[in-house]
């Protein structure tokens, strides 16, 4: 009796080492995916927090050419502008910075009679199901005084330099972004 062989098909191995190196591609494809989009909102982070401190920077150089004095005597003025970086919220935003007088008296930073101002170009919230702030993040305030403008970082005319820290949340990524007292951003 001989044996009769199909010729047409596969063979049952064949069909599981194919499927099973396919799954295998698969799962790789996927996990690389999910790191990508990750990384992908990290970056997308970071760049609109860089637009956000240079639109801060660029409305203070405005302020000082519109001359933006107080309708009456003794009513605050626009100083500057400034970004705050609120860690609980996660938060982040361009504030007017509100004084009589304007003078540098070590009360740069964010406060209460200042103005966080609105909208989408004004205010930037971290992703948060994806990102948070890192904690050797430096900056909280950042205040820019035209014309030049001055900078004054966490209301310290004296800080050379400070960062905003951010990180996927499972800690595969980080970005820092960074600025010194002569208003250069940098990102690493």
């Amino acid at each position: 009796m001989s044996m009769m062989r199909n010729k047409g098909g596969f063979t049952l191995v064949e069909m599981l080492v194919t499927i099973s190196v396919t799954l295998i591609l698969s799962g790789i494809l996927i996990g690389y995916s999910r790191e990508a989009g990750k990384h992908l909102v990290l970056v997308n982070n970071q760049a609109k927090l860089v637009s956000l401190i240079a639109r801060a920077k660029s409305l203070s150089t405005a302020t000082f050419f519109e001359g933006t004095l107080p309708l009456n005597p003794g009513d605050p003025r626009i100083c500057g502008y400034g970004v705050h970086v609120d860690t609980v919220s996660g938060e982040i935003f361009i504030f007017r910075d509100l004084a009589v007088d304007c003078v540098m008296n070590g009360d740069n930073r964010f406060g209460s009679g200042d103005i966080p101002l609105t909208g989408q170009l004004n205010v930037f919230e971290l992703t948060p199901q994806v990102t948070q702030f890192a904690s050797d993040m430096t900056l909280d305030d950042i205040i820019f005084i035209p014309p030049d403008p001055t900078i004054i970082i966490n209301g310290d005319t004296s800080l050379k330099e400070a960062m905003i820290s951010i990180e996927v949340k499972d800690g595969s990524s980080k970005s820092i972004i960074k600025i010194n007292n002569a208003g250069r951003i940098s990102t690493k």
